[in-house]
């Protein structure tokens, strides 16, 4: 099995009812090679550097906006004296695929052309209209007004199609046309989605081979080679943070949580809780809920 780079599995609010998370942060050297299993964008404010998604080397200059998928292999290095200061923002991917009411957004998300770049050079009044929205959404963030989480997920949605619609101009249209290439990175992106999509439903290494024509052993060293862990432990992954999140942010019983998060048992989810979090559903609770939906959820994490 190929090392693979430094796995970030959380940020802060991940595991919360709103799993987004927006700050201004400044490298001076770089950030090292990483992945993570959530979207994660960024916007250059002052400073130089490149940066690699995937073996693909851009250059970062004021303007510059990033977009990497999640368990895309990136990395960062500052070519100049300079610290390179960015606006960083991360959401699950449960942020919109939980809900049919952005079936556009989940469509540029998961679906949109793998020919098409993962940045693009904004500038002039485009880079002010961006960089505008993304401190809205810091404001927005670090308050607790009425519709917060909903303002700033329209503001999300305005940037992610800025974004699309600017990046997509470079490219002729024949691209709408081009069939999708078949290769083991494109399957295992198909399989992570249609697993985030159904992991509330009965699912197992069977099931996922029969829908998408693939023998259980290939799949599986799918996971080992591009993911760094087995099938079982990347459902229960997903699984617990979505348990994780209704017992921050509801008063639904811990056998009801177990059964919505896709566990067959009360006692299969008790203990492979506790082996991930170090601690029982219930000390979970006690620990992190809370009676109201206010900013103290979003900021334990």
């Amino acid at each position: 099995m190929t090392s693979l780079p430094r796995y970030l599995t959380e940020f802060p609010s991940f595991h919360s009812v709103f799993p987004f998370y927006i700050s201004i942060n400044s490298l001076d050297t770089g950030f090292p090679a990483h992945r993570h299993d959530f979207f994660e964008l960024s916007l250059v404010i002052e400073g130089e550097g490149k940066e690699m998604i995937n073996h693909t080397v851009h250059d970062m200059m004021p303007g510059t906006f990033t977009f990497v998928m999640p368990y895309q292999i990136h990395k960062i290095e500052t070519t100049s004296d300079q610290p390179l200061r960015l606006i960083n923002c991360n959401f699950g991917m449960n942020l919109f695929t939980n809900t049919n009411s952005h079936f556009g957004i989940n469509h540029l998300l998961f679906e949109a052309e793998d020919q098409l770049p993962a940045f693009f050079q904004f500038e002039h009044e485009d880079y002010e209209r961006m960089k505008g929205l993304l401190k809205d959404m810091i404001e927005e963030y670090q308050d607790s007004k009425r519709w917060r989480n909903e303002l700033i997920t329209a503001k999300l949605v305005e940037v992610l199609v800025r974004f699309d619609r600017a990046r997509y101009k470079q490219y002729p249209q024949q691209l709408e046309h081009q069939p999708r290439k078949r290769s083991d990175e494109v399957l295992m992106w198909d399989i992570i989605q249609y697993i985030h999509k159904n992991y509330r439903k009965k699912l197992s290494l069977s099931i996922i081979s029969k829908r998408f024509h693939i023998s259980g052993s290939v799949i599986s060293e799918l996971f080992k080679y591009q993911i760094g862990q087995n099938f079982v432990d990347f459902l229960h992954d997903i699984r617990i943070r979505h348990a994780c999140s209704l017992l921050v942010s509801t008063d639904m019983n811990i056998s009801e949580i177990a059964f919505e998060s896709g566990f067959g048992s009360y006692k299969t989810f008790s203990r492979v809780f506790r082996d991930q979090k170090k601690v029982s559903p219930v000390q979970f609770r006690k620990l992190y809920g809370q009676t109201s939906l206010n900013s103290t959820i979003y900021n334990n994490f």
